[in-house]
């Protein structure tokens, strides 16, 4: 059996990241780990953990990406109250990329910017139609 430990993100300042995954997703930190030249901060949100990290020694982090590529995409983030989360968002000064929209009448998705140019899909499930 394999599993998705977690995903790894290197940020400009992944204090700043953890914050905003706090602040708008309730994620907990659950681990801060410590090297000499280095820190992971590993938040989760549900069952994802997210580690997010500085650049390490001499690297150099790239702007981020915009628009499709190959490679990361998205981190997908099921919630409720979509449109309350968007515009809470949006007045925390986070740029959103796509407004809410409701797909095939089953989930409700918008897109948002995170620290370090993270690109996030927002999905709230839509109840079931009732039958007939």
């Amino acid at each position: 059996m394999a599993e998705i430990d977690h995903v790894h993100f290197l940020c400009a300042d992944p204090e700043a990241s953890a914050e905003f995954f706090r602040r708008h997703f309730a994620a907990v930190e659950v681990a801060r780990i410590r090297y000499p030249d280095w820190l992971i901060i590993r938040v989760q949100i549900g069952a994802t953990i997210l580690a997010l990290s500085p650049r390490r020694g001499a690297q150099v982090l790239a702007d981020p990406a915009e628009g499709p590529r190959r490679g990361f995409y998205h981190v997908g983030i099921r919630v409720q109250g979509l449109d309350a989360l968007v515009e809470r968002l949006r007045a925390a000064g986070a740029p959103i990329l796509g407004e809410p929209r409701d797909i095939d009448g089953k989930v409700r998705v918008a897109y948002a910017g995170a620290p370090d140019g993270i690109e996030l899909e927002l999905l709230e499930p839509l109840p079931a139609p009732r039958p007939a």
